[in-house]
């Protein structure tokens, strides 16, 4: 892998997504700011890793079933299927959670971005007041006319 790539949870062996599932178990999963927001991404996904893991095993259990041409009884069946909707139902709330995080990175981008181009704005009107006033003042240095009346008017003005 090059340097700085992290691999996708999903690459990663078993035992090491049950050790970061643990570790962040410890360590709570909210309290993290300076995460950049692809690590809280990953973080949703590691916060469900044992509801994840158990539809997993419920999965291969029924495959297994299946494969043993071995029906479950109805309940079993019926909890099976629950099982099934319960994990499914959680995925589709951990995207939820990751699309609100990708939104709110893009929303303080924008933000951030438009700050930066209202300072790049301010400073390029302060260059073009600075352009402007100078010219004045060359022109006004540079017409004997002009300087007089310059005068004139500084004489009213502290008057």
């Amino acid at each position: 892998f090059p340097p700085g790539y992290i691999r996708p949870l999903a690459e990663l062996p078993e035992s090491l997504r049950a050790n970061i599932y643990s570790l962040f178990s410890r360590l709570g999963y909210v309290e993290h700011p300076d995460l950049p927001v692809q690590d809280h991404i990953t973080l949703t996904i590691v916060e469900r890793y044992l509801a994840f893991k158990m539809g997993e095993v419920w999965r291969e259990i029924q495959t297994e079933l299946k494969e043993d041409n071995i029906r479950p009884i109805s309940p079993d069946e019926e909890a099976m299927e629950w099982i099934g909707r319960c994990i499914e139902q959680e995925a589709i709330q951990v995207h939820r959670t990751q699309e609100e995080l990708v939104e709110a990175q893009r929303a303080q981008d924008n933000i951030e971005e438009n700050a930066y181009y209202s300072q790049l704005r301010k400073n390029h009107r302060q260059k073009e007041k600075s352009l402007f006033d100078f010219n004045l003042l060359v022109e006004r240095t540079s017409d004997h006319k002009k300087l007089k009346e310059a005068k004139k008017q500084q004489s009213k003005d502290t008057a």
